[in-house]
């Protein structure tokens, strides 16, 4: 009985109950009347219940659908796929001859060859005026569920479009199982390539498959670069930095849940760069892996020492003039790193201003290393790195 028909009953009732000689208790009545309002009143709650019941389903109806449609990102709860299982991806992939060459190339490189089956994972170039190229990264497996990623490109062209007729093996790296992404940077131009506008270094990132971000970190920029960097429909970064980026002080993240640098190869006429385990006994620490007197043992953020002949690390910053120029990083201000009341300061040695917050590093031809930035007194060095607190590192070798 809906609302309307419950009105018109109870008026009837009173209509006729008033015309009528009704020989009853005097309550009678009241308890009827009683009776219908309340329950009125239990099927309004009733529709009341059914209307909230309904809202409470379509909510979760609409939830789910856009749950359903929300864009998926890579996270950290499902592992990347090995690179070896990786699709083929590029504009060029449908150029059987290109991948063939590249494949022999890569094979007849000696030490840098792969042992196994090769497969092409991306095939394809970059049209750009700032750095046109062609890329090819191939991979073969490793023992331990690792890989061996080759990068065979053309050579950079700063007149939009590369070579592909001419091509030479860039950069051999090792990929870890579950590694989210694989690049290497060019520091500085190779036989054939023509300089970037201005100088500068160049690089390229394929990402996991389904990936949608990209972050590019260096610490050569003054002002942190860290904005997600939108992905090429096939899940590459072109990298065209300024000079000083190079593998040994940027990484790439793939946007997680929780992200994870990953780092960069650098090009085979790059200086050599290898991953370390530091172990620390007593004062000492020492590098475990391949390591000789004279290597740089850094992070992406900067220096942590140079390996000694007993292949002790000597964390100081002082001394470093065998290795290198100790200058201000922007402006070139030559100068020392001296102890200063058991703190390192920075000595200029010609002239130009030095500044707080200067990055002060040790530079050797195209290899620039932080060391640290120039604090609020404009003389002490606070450094970039701690080496206390670093337990895996990077050995850095000129070839």
């Amino acid at each position: 009985m809906i609302a309307d028909e419950q009105d018109r009953t109870v008026a009837r009732l009173r209509h006729e109950l008033g015309a009528m000689d009704v020989h009853a208790h005097v309550d009678q009545v009241d308890r009827m009347l009683r009776r219908v309002h309340t329950r009125r009143r239990e099927q309004r709650q009733h529709t009341v219940q059914i209307v909230a019941a309904l809202a409470v389903v379509l909510i979760a109806v609409a939830g789910a659908f856009v749950v359903s449609w929300r864009p998926t990102e890579p996270d950290l709860a499902t592992p990347a796929a090995p690179v070896l299982e990786w699709p083929m991806r590029g504009n060029l992939i449908g150029d059987i001859a290109l991948h063939e060459r590249a494949e022999a190339l890569w094979r007849g490189a000696g030490e840098y060859g792969p042992t196994g089956p090769v497969r092409t994972i991306y095939a394809g170039n970059r049209t750009d005026r700032s750095a046109a190229m062609v890329v090819i990264a191939m991979v073969a497996p490793m023992d331990g569920g690792r890989s061996r990623v080759a990068f065979v490109t053309s050579a950079v062209s700063i007149h939009g479009v590369a070579d592909e007729t001419k091509l030479f093996l860039r950069s051999v790296t090792t990929v870890e199982p579950g590694q989210r992404a694989v690049g290497f940077i060019v520091a500085k131009p190779a036989s054939g390539d023509e300089e970037l506008r201005g100088g500068g270094a160049w690089g390229f990132a394929l990402a996991t498959p389904g990936a949608t971000a990209i972050k590019l970190r260096s610490s050569t920029y003054d002002v942190n670069l860290e904005e997600e960097q939108p992905i090429e429909p096939d899940g590459v970064l072109w990298i065209v930095g300024q000079s000083g980026v190079a593998a040994w002080n940027s990484t790439v993240e793939v946007a997680a849940l929780a992200s994870i640098p990953v780092r960069l190869a650098p090009a085979l006429t790059d200086p050599d760069v290898d991953s370390v385990t530091l172990t620390t006994v007593g004062q000492s620490t020492k590098a475990i892996g391949d390591v000789r007197p004279g290597d740089l043992i850094v992070t992406p953020e900067g220096l942590v020492g140079v390996v000694g002949a007993d292949g002790t690390i000597d964390t100081r910053l002082t001394g470093l003039g065998s290795v290198g120029t100790t200058q201000i990083a922007r402006s070139a201000v030559p100068g020392d790193v001296v102890d200063k009341a058991g703190l390192p300061a920075f000595v200029a040695t010609g002239p130009g201003d030095v500044l707080p917050g200067n990055r002060v590093v040790l530079a050797n031809g195209d290899l620039v290393i932080n060391l640290g930035r120039i604090a609020q007194d404009r003389v002490t060095v606070e450094r970039m790195v701690d080496p206390n607190t670093v337990t895996t590192a990077m050995r850095v070798r000129q070839r």
